[in-house]
């Protein structure tokens, strides 16, 4: 089944970039499928992996600690790289809050 196969091919993606769903439903948008199927498997995808530790592998990587309140300079830095990475302002928030470091 072609669906299923792109399905893993982009759950792969997802697994190995760690790209958040803007960035898939870029790539994904690509291949002209129609809107209803597209969003299912973002969605089947994101079941699998969870939003908030997608991000929250991003800050480790970048070394931010948890409850160290970043200066404005570093914040924005870390904000557009999340953006590019294809997340949600609503996920980034709600990690931030999590590790305490607005």
């Amino acid at each position: 089944d072609k669906i299923l196969l792109m399905s893993q091919s982009f759950s792969e993606k997802v697994k190995t970039k760690r790209i958040g769903p803007l960035a898939l439903r870029s790539e994904i948008s690509q291949h002209k499928l129609p809107l209803e199927l597209l969003n299912k498997l973002i969605d089947d995808i994101y079941q699998q992996y969870s939003i908030s530790e997608l991000i929250s592998f991003h800050l480790v990587k970048r070394k931010i600690l948890k409850n160290r309140v970043l200066s404005k300079k570093d914040q924005n830095r870390l904000n557009n790289y999340l953006k590019r990475k294809g997340f949600y302002w609503d996920s980034i928030l709600d990690v931030y809050n999590e590790w305490g470091i607005l």
